[in-house]
């Protein structure tokens, strides 16, 4: 569903609150034959419009909100010896397509941030150093070939980490902000199944959805709500989604590589960032994701959700249901 504000006033009221701050990212403005003035991140064809970000940018306006990781109760905070170094090493390939030096040292930057951040999340701080291994190409047969080759058992279009030897494969997209998105996407699949290992598939999609969404501001993490999130969250409600979290939270991971049905999957991948941002905006939340994920690696991923949300959320499974929905409901009526 892609929301059009009547009046242009309230549409720039509402671009100027959802305006990313990213480095690389473009909002185009156009009017269309009826006079109606539309915004997008998306480069619109066969009309004239204008790129606005740099604008748009020099206002200060953003909906994004800081990346906070909460202390849990009774956990012991260990100090690095350094905290200006990580153990984190990311090697950048690339096979038909070029990503300039620039590019290189700024998703780096990013993925660095992603990694301490997971790292005081999930509190690995007597984990070996890390590498991973990013390839980017625009090389149809050579994405087909290397995930022939990591035997995966569900082929994107957009990428894919191989646990095999380590790597991240991605193919390049359209445009230069969403390959970058789809970087920051697999890079956070490479550190999850590195440091953390078995976790159910809606937390491990959600978890890669939520931070291919950062942007980095002065060494800080920002969860950008861009305008394609949002008309991602609006199909979903608009499709009914959000009455199915009880069977959504049932799935079993093999659903995920069997089904076929791009909207089915697409729905799936919605689903989790939501459920992800919601658990990653509040103390509660995170201490209650955390108690998922730890639950899953005891028993290789095979989790009773709902049950666990039961136990551990103030209020029981249907009070989490009912913030989760006015989360979701709360940000749509931003947008519109």
């Amino acid at each position: 569903m892609i929301f059009k504000p009547k009046h242009t006033a309230g549409c720039l009221f509402v671009l100027l609150l959802l305006t990313p701050f990213h480095l690389h990212a473009s909002i185009y403005k156009w009017v269309d034959d009826k006079g109606n003035v539309h915004y997008s991140d998306e480069e619109p064809e066969n009309v004239q419009y204008a790129d606005v970000q740099e604008e748009l940018e020099k206002t200060g306006n953003f909906l994004n909100r800081k990346l906070v990781i909460y202390k849990r109760p009774k956990q012991v905070v260990k100090k690095k010896k350094d905290n200006t170094k990580s153990d984190l090493t990311i090697h950048f390939k690339t096979v038909g397509y070029s990503l300039s030096r620039a590019d290189k040292d700024y998703l780096s930057k990013i993925i660095h941030v992603i990694y301490n951040k997971q790292e005081d999340f999930f509190h690995w701080i007597e984990a070996d150093a890390m590498e991973i291994t990013i390839v980017v190409t625009s090389d149809k047969r050579f994405y087909e070939k290397s995930w022939k080759e990591a035997k995966g058992r569900w082929k994107s279009p957009n990428g894919f980490y191989s646990h095999i030897n380590n790597t991240a494969y991605v193919f390049a997209q359209p445009t230069k902000e969403r390959t970058f998105s789809v970087i920051l996407h697999e890079a956070s699949h490479a550190i999850l199944d590195t440091r953390v290992g078995w976790i159910p598939k809606w937390i491990n999609e959600g978890m890669a959805e939520y931070f291919e969404d950062v942007v980095i501001k002065d060494s800080e993490l920002y969860i950008n709500l861009s305008p394609s999130r949002m008309r991602k969250l609006g199909r979903m409600s608009e499709d009914q989604y959000l009455d199915r979290l009880s069977k959504f939270l049932a799935i079993d991971n093999s659903i995920w590589y069997t089904t076929r049905n791009s909207d089915t999957v697409w729905g799936f991948y919605s689903m989790s960032w939501s459920l992800v941002y919601f658990l990653m905006s509040s103390r509660e939340g995170q201490i209650l994701l955390f108690e998922l994920i730890e639950a899953s690696k005891r028993n290789y991923g095979q989790i009773d959700s709902k049950a666990i949300i039961e136990q551990n959320y103030r209020g029981g499974y249907r009070k989490f249901k009912r913030d989760w929905l006015k989360m979701v409901n709360g940000l749509l009526d931003s947008y519109q």
